[in-house]
């Protein structure tokens, strides 16, 4: 885990001591650590924090120390589910001992400190931190429940068999690490291991906010199921998860969609009538996916099968043949879904990861840096994709998800406006989900 590019050095931030008093349902930014002074991290206590009351505790960790940016982005959720959220300002990409070390003690510390539910532990991280985030969740000695993997899935922590740690990841369509996102996942699950895929929108960054949401809800639901304890709290999280799901289905990933409502209703309790509605919903989904989603199945089939390919340099790098034959796996299963051709993928895939890549770093850059990072991005930038007009030809022909993936990359590719998808060729779409999401997206930018 070494950087590729010098960050410019953080402001040391004053930190916070074991004896002062934290205040809920805010955002600390330097906590320090009892007995370490050097290591802090930032943190959030949810208003509804009360030491008689232990809470779920999710570590995140930053490629770049950024603890701050990392709770961030998990606090509104945090603060919905009653979360504490801990994010190293120590552990960063470079050696791996100094980030597993302030990993180590940043679990110390939080648990000695805080009311912490020792069956809801749960780690995070972005790239090189999802990698610190897996190393922590795999080697503690108390046992982790889940893992959300940003941007990363690192085939040399795929799990060796089945275990109580569920592993969801969250690569970008054109993250450079989508590939290896993949691999992870086919490989848990060839042990028996719980794992997601949820393909973002972006590059190599973070998810959104809302999914970040959408992760602890995960979580909240993967503890009620395995606990057999399903109250009408966990019922609602159930009927969102599922109309979450169901929207993705007019996406432009709708399989991966369908493999996660096939698994939500086999594990749906027998005897609960607050889940009769749901089974019923996914057995009349069901009959009209099975028809529609042959040529989406036979191709993530496809990548699915590239990516299990043997490791040939030094048990964790593939052979170059290998990464050429996921790499164009990929793009024929992402040009199948979205109406998007492999060629136009390769250029938002160099479009997206200059300016993804150093958000994701974290820290501030060097202006001369930023400049660079600009002036890639807007060289790579090809807004001449006829996005409108292949989205018009997908409508045309009936494939209206696949309409709407093409209308995502031109609204991400800042070709496609809000505007635009109000106009009259796109009426047929407006009542789907998916589409009302993605134009909500376009007038947000």
């Amino acid at each position: 885990m070494v950087l590729a590019l010098t960050l410019a050095a953080p402001l040391p931030l004053p930190a916070q001591s074991a004896s002062a008093a934290l205040a809920k349902g805010r955002l600390h930014r330097a906590v320090a650590v009892a007995d370490r002074p050097d290591h802090t991290y930032a943190l959030y206590l949810p208003t509804a924090y009360d030491r008689r009351q232990p809470r779920p505790l999710l570590l995140a960790f930053c490629a770049g120390g950024d603890g701050a940016g990392a709770v961030a982005r998990h606090q509104r959720a945090a603060e919905a589910h009653g979360w504490i959220v801990a994010g190293s300002n120590v552990s960063r990409n470079g050696p791996p001992e100094p980030s597993q070390d302030a990993a180590r003690t940043l679990l110390a510390d939080v648990r000695a400190r805080f009311a912490v539910d020792e069956a809801r532990l749960y780690a995070c991280g972005l790239s090189g931190g999802a990698c610190v985030a897996n190393w922590l969740a795999q080697s503690a000695a108390v046992p982790f429940a889940g893992v959300f993997l940003h941007a990363r899935g690192d085939i040399t922590q795929v799990p060796g068999g089945p275990a109580r740690t569920f592993h969801l990841l969250a690569p970008g369509a054109a993250d450079f690490n989508f590939d290896e996102s993949v691999r992870y996942l086919v490989a848990a699950e060839k042990v028996g291991a719980t794992a997601v895929l949820d393909v973002q929108p972006g590059g190599h960054e973070w998810a959104s906010a809302a999914a970040c949401e959408r992760f602890l809800r995960f979580a909240e639901i993967e503890h009620a199921l395995a606990a057999a304890a399903v109250d009408e709290r966990v019922a609602r999280l159930l009927t969102a998860e599922f109309d979450d799901l169901v929207a993705q289905l007019d996406g432009a990933l709708p399989w991966l969609a369908q493999r996660r409502l096939a698994a939500l209703a086999a594990r749906l309790p027998d005897k609960d009538k607050r889940c009769d509605r749901l089974r019923q919903r996914w057995a009349e989904l069901s009959k009209q996916l099975t028809a529609d989603a042959a040529d989406e199945r036979a191709a993530w089939d496809e990548l699915a099968t590239k990516c299990q390919f043997d490791a040939a340099i030094d048990g964790r790098y593939p052979s170059a043949a290998s990464v050429r034959a996921v790499d164009q796996a990929r793009r024929d299963l992402l040009a199948r879904w979205t109406g998007t051709t492999a060629a136009e993928l390769a250029l938002l895939s160099r479009q997206n990861t200059p300016v993804s890549l150093a958000r994701a770093l974290g820290g501030d850059l060097p202006p001369e840096a930023k400049e660079a990072y600009v002036a890639v991005a807007t060289q790579c930038a090809d807004h001449g994709v006829p996005w409108l007009a292949r989205a018009r030809e997908l409508i045309a022909a009936n494939k209206l998800r696949r309409a709407i993936g093409a209308l995502q990359h031109g609204v991400r590719a800042g070709a496609v406006q809000a505007q635009d998808l109000a106009a009259e060729p796109f009426a047929k779409l407006r009542n789907l989900p998916a589409f009302q999401a993605l134009l909500a997206a376009a007038r947000g930018r």
